[in-house]
């Protein structure tokens, strides 16, 4: 499955795999990010950590129960809005993710893999390059070089 998302979408498929370590030890069934209060549909969940609620009760981008229950849909998912965020299709040129810049214009300037990292880092904290983006790239970047799913 990460090797059929990462061919779709043209994702590196170590660096979907070192996601699924980080987020979720490589379970499918993990939940994470829960809020307080009542409600058990608030979080993320899956291999990748797919938010379905906000803390506000709003709904995110989820899919909930069809992301929770399939690890080839969470997969594609996150590797869908990887590939998007790259291509710079999230606002590009607005400061919402990118700070006012397009991502050729942060590519011309970094390089195309600090792009790639700033959007891994935005999956996590929803912003680019903030504390938590940073904090969340060297996870991922600690799991891609310890490769544990070839132990799997």
């Amino acid at each position: 499955m990460f090797s059929w998302a990462a061919c779709r979408w043209g994702i590196d498929e170590d660096l979907l795999r070192a996601v699924g370590v980080q987020e979720s030890s490589w379970h499918q069934s993990t939940w994470g990010d829960r809020c307080r209060g009542s409600d058990q549909t608030i979080g993320s969940f899956s291999i990748v950590q797919i938010k379905n609620k906000y803390c506000d009760g709003s709904l995110a981008w989820g899919g909930m129960p069809d992301t929770q229950l399939s690890t080839s849909l969470a997969v594609d998912f996150y590797a869908a809005w990887l590939r998007s965020c790259y291509n710079g299709d999230f606002y590009d040129g607005n400061p919402w993710l990118y700070g006012g810049q397009t991502v050729r214009q942060i590519a011309a300037v970094h390089d195309w893999p600090y792009v790639l990292w700033g959007c891994v880092g935005a999956w996590f904290s929803g912003s680019w390059y903030d504390s938590g983006a940073v904090r969340y790239i060297g996870l991922v970047t600690t799991a891609l070089a310890q490769r544990t799913w070839e132990g799997y």
